[in-house]
């Protein structure tokens, strides 16, 4: 188990920016967070006692890596649904171009993505989402996929591959 606490942040909530905050993470989840210096008491209370700050403080550093980020801004990561690629990779080139085109992602600040596919013949689409939900289960980085088609609607003004497109039947079946 790996823990960490980061201290004196501007942390971005989804409800407001708290000045002076802290986050507890364990395992790389938030477990606890507060505002100023209301993290030692926390940290004192799980590790030495109350009352025993002496104690705690030497208990931290052994067990909780302690960061003072300085007044940095502390965010949630970005979750990106709909994205094609990065860095001249495409997702529809196959999974080793996702991974990498993710890998550029993750440079930037996405921390899980959902793979999009542009529209293609049927057993095209079928390979794509077929190594993508291998993908999923396997990163956790992953979240699944979104398929643009081949059931459109050409009348929407869709800009891809027209003589993809293909009007669904009933018990219609990829295989």
């Amino acid at each position: 188990m790996s823990r960490a606490l980061l201290h004196n942040a501007h942390l971005v909530t989804d409800r407001q920016i708290i000045r002076d905050g802290w986050l507890l993470l364990n395992d790389g989840l938030i477990e606890d967070q507060g505002i100023g210096d209301s993290w030692r008491s926390r940290l004192v209370s799980d590790q030495a006692g109350r009352g025993r700050s002496d104690l705690a403080q030497t208990r931290v550093n052994d067990q909780t890596h302690v960061v003072d980020l300085s007044g940095a801004w502390l965010t949630p990561g970005f979750v990106d649904i709909h994205c094609h690629g990065a860095g001249g990779y495409a997702f529809d080139d196959g999974p080793e171009a996702a991974l990498k085109a993710l890998e550029v992602h993750r440079q930037h600040g996405t921390t899980s993505s959902l793979l999009s596919f542009v529209t293609d013949a049927v057993p095209a689409m079928a390979e794509r989402l077929a190594w993508a939900a291998e993908l999923t289960r396997e990163n956790p980085v992953v979240l699944g996929s979104h398929a643009e088609g081949p059931f459109l609607d050409p009348g929407i003004g869709v800009r891809t591959l027209k003589n993809c497109w293909s009007r669904p039947l009933p018990r219609q079946s990829v295989s």
